[in-house]
């Protein structure tokens, strides 16, 4: 079975944040909804899907930084670690970024 998105570290965070904070975001949703915290009445159907597109739009983005910023240091090590495996005698890792 051929898989539709390459198994990286990136797509791990994104889904595992993505799914953390649109899970947050439901229950949390409910719970307001559920101690009298009513949501505004919105008559039209297409502006409350509207809302919850925006709003998954940006968990989505938020996610995707979040990815980003959390694999960067160990793709960082991972490079690292395939130029040491070319060449033993390379020079240390700069400890500074």
């Amino acid at each position: 079975m051929k898989a539709y998105l390459r198994d990286t570290i990136f797509i791990r965070l994104f889904l595992l944040m993505f799914i953390t904070l649109s899970l947050s975001f439901s229950v949390g949703w409910h719970l307001m909804s559920g101690f009298g915290f009513e949501t505004p009445h919105v008559t039209h159907h297409s502006f409350r899907l509207s809302i919850l597109l925006f709003r998954f739009t940006g968990i989505g983005l938020a996610a995707w930084v979040a990815a980003r910023w959390l694999a960067k240091p160990i793709q960082r090590m991972a490079r690292a670690a395939d130029e040491l495996g070319e060449n033993l005698n390379r020079p240390p890792l700069d400890d500074s970024s």
